[in-house]
């Protein structure tokens, strides 16, 4: 079964949240960097190391991201790397832009 995909409106933001597999290791050595991009092979629209804290490495797309992105599907990354033993874990999932709101019906 495939999980839904979230849809975003242009020019909000939303949040992402990743931890490792294994709750009780350490995340020293691991970095998280997150991608957003339309396809696998596709250039980043975004990209960035986020920071760790209470072992959970969390932020948000921000409004401006969003707000430079086409009306299309995209995928958010989550790339977990450690540096000590080269382990990489990937967490993908897909979102959509849709158009913002108005202001007035």
């Amino acid at each position: 079964m495939t999980e839904p995909i979230l849809t975003v409106r242009r020019g909000e933001s939303f949040e992402f949240e990743y931890k490792l597999p294994d709750e009780t290791e350490s995340t020293t050595n691991w970095t998280c960097t997150v991608i957003v991009r339309k396809t696998p092979s596709s250039d980043a629209d975004v990209e960035r190391v986020v920071a760790v804290d209470d072992d959970v490495w969390s932020g948000h797309i921000t409004s401006s991201e969003t707000a430079a992105l086409d009306f299309d599907q995209y995928t958010i990354l989550g790339l977990l790397q450690n540096s000590s033993t080269d382990e990489v874990i990937e967490n993908n999932a897909r979102f959509k832009v849709s158009e913002s709101y108005s202001g007035i019906s």
